[in-house]
């Protein structure tokens, strides 16, 4: 998992608000410290990354030259030997990985809700000092600068996120989705237990007013093609975060999100589309996805991986940006490929359908089907190109 995560950040051949390239070891401790403390503050709030072995245009030059390289045990001094207020310490752990036959170290800063982190008592070398009080952060890819501190504003979130006052209920929503054990039922719907004012309920006035006989294509691949539409709500206390039109396949035994709608434009004035649906990991909407799928139900799980099959699920926006621009490089092969699978298969079976809708369902179908299988190749193209 943390190989997957370094090498898509290298791919990105730049460097972000939770990582930071480094060549070589620092020679310099006080600014070693000054980059800690940085990704320790990241404003995003995330677990960081100091990755060294990496030039800062993301070439991979490893640590083999480097005589100063470091170990678990010199980083677990080095902080603990320093006076942060309050004897908050970041926690951080170093691991070692091989990337293009090359060995980089990773300096893991583990995420906190103890933020903002900072000294107690200056800490100096040479020149860089590292001043009491100073509240050092990163955005983007830029790092407080050694010798100022963090405007107030980005202070006020840090410390925000120390009195809880962050993450916002949208985020705290997101988490506790992924949760599913911690969450419990009523006579009105879901509650999460440790958190009852978050809630997830069916908008009953909403479902009423969806077609119940109208299926999706992807209702076609299932045991059996019965389907329904409902209208789900994510909420705090009487406030809607989140709401989303539901579907509940295979006469009841998957229910899920409906996901949503992508175009691909496969001509050069945009009147003709490759339409898939996917979803993007992290979002509202995935992690509700993630929550309504009933994983110790045998016949759930079943249904789950035949609508996953036609789904295209992406790790980020700039994940879907690159895959569809890949797509649209190869498109004349993707649809002669389709065509081909389209003539292969039919929905013959089907016979409430009309000859138009199984021509189309069954086109949608294959259409899926290809892009869960091109994003595997795409990805692993990637990863060819950065990992050996």
């Amino acid at each position: 998992m943390l190989r997957e995560r370094i090498t898509e950040l290298i791919g990105e051949k730049r460097e972000g608000s939770y990582w930071d390239f480094k060549q070589e070891y620092h020679t310099n401790k006080a600014k070693l410290l000054h980059d800690i403390l940085c990704l320790a503050n990241n404003i995003d709030n995330k677990e960081a990354y100091l990755i060294y072995g990496i030039a800062d245009n993301g070439d991979v030059v490893g640590l083999s030259e480097d005589k100063n390289r470091k170990n678990q045990e010199f980083f677990i001094s080095f902080l603990q030997g320093k006076k942060f207020a309050g004897n908050n310490t970041p926690h951080v752990v170093l691991k070692t990985i091989s990337v293009k036959e090359q060995e980089i170290d990773i300096l893991i800063i583990k995420k906190s809700n103890r933020v903002p982190f900072y000294l107690e008592e200056d800490f100096k070398i040479g020149k860089s000092r590292v001043s009491t009080g100073n509240i050092y952060t990163r955005i983007e890819d830029k790092n407080t600068p050694i010798n100022e501190t963090a405007d107030p504003l980005r202070t006020e979130e840090l410390w925000k996120i120390r009195l809880g006052l962050l993450p916002t209920p949208n985020d705290r929503l997101k988490s506790y989705l992924l949760q599913k054990k911690l969450w419990s039922e009523n006579r009105l719907g879901s509650f999460f237990i440790e958190a009852p004012e978050f809630t997830v309920v069916e908008n009953e006035e909403e479902t009423q007013k969806y077609d119940r006989y109208s299926a999706p294509f992807y209702a076609y691949i299932q045991m059996n093609s019965s389907s329904s539409y409902y209208s789900y709500e994510c909420k705090y206390l009487e406030t809607v975060l989140f709401e989303r039109q539901t579907v509940s396949l295979d006469s009841g035994r998957y229910h899920t999100p409906v996901p949503k709608m992508g175009f691909i434009g496969i001509d050069t004035y945009g009147q003709d589309n490759l339409c898939y649906r996917y979803f993007i990991k992290g979002t509202m909407l995935y992690n509700l996805h993630i929550f309504m799928f009933d994983v110790a139900y045998e016949e759930a799980v079943i249904a789950h991986r035949k609508f996953m099959d036609l789904v295209v699920v992406f790790e980020n926006k700039n994940e879907k940006v690159e895959f569809e621009n890949y797509i649209r490089g190869k498109m004349s092969r993707i649809l002669l490929k389709r065509e081909k699978l389209t003539k292969e298969n039919s929905l013959s079976h089907y016979n409430e359908l009309t000859e138009g809708e199984k021509k189309k369902y069954n086109t949608d179908i294959e259409t899926g089907n290809l892009l869960v299988k091109e994003l595997e190749e795409f990805r692993q193209n990637r990863r060819d190109n950065i990992v050996v």
